[in-house]
């Protein structure tokens, strides 16, 4: 199977882990957007009109290029695990995949409280992959 077929499995996996998921996507170092998934019925996906052209991925909103610019660091501090961005509608994790090359799960979750549960759901399966 290709890469970008994994990388929509593991879109749709992701999405599966909490309801209040609304995207998964996966960066190249560079920040853009390789594969993409909404979960489906969204009213209003508060990202598609940035990362979709026509139906096709494209390069994701400017908060990502703060960890493309935090990747910098990594010479000296060691490689970036994952960050994590809380806006006042939307919380954004950002996961480093372990094992594949400058590659990194992007993922969009309803404003919550529980975004330490919700995070820690994801930490956990990408480590079984």
């Amino acid at each position: 199977m290709k890469s970008d077929g994994l990388y929509h499995d593991l879109c749709s996996q992701v999405l599966s882990l909490d309801r209040r998921i609304r995207f998964a996507g996966i960066l190249d170092r560079e920040g853009k957007l390789l594969v993409c998934k909404f979960r489906e019925n969204l009213l209003t996906p508060l990202v598609k009109s940035s990362t979709l052209d026509h139906g096709k991925p494209k390069q994701v909103p400017t908060f990502i290029e703060s960890f493309v610019a935090k990747k910098k660091l990594e010479l000296a501090l060691g490689k970036l695990n994952y960050e994590f961005n809380y806006f006042e509608r939307v919380g954004v994790g950002i996961y480093r995949l372990v094992g594949k090359q400058d590659v990194y799960l992007c993922v969009s979750m309803e404003s919550t409280a529980v975004y330490p549960n919700i995070l820690s759901k994801i930490k956990n399966y990408i480590a079984t992959i």
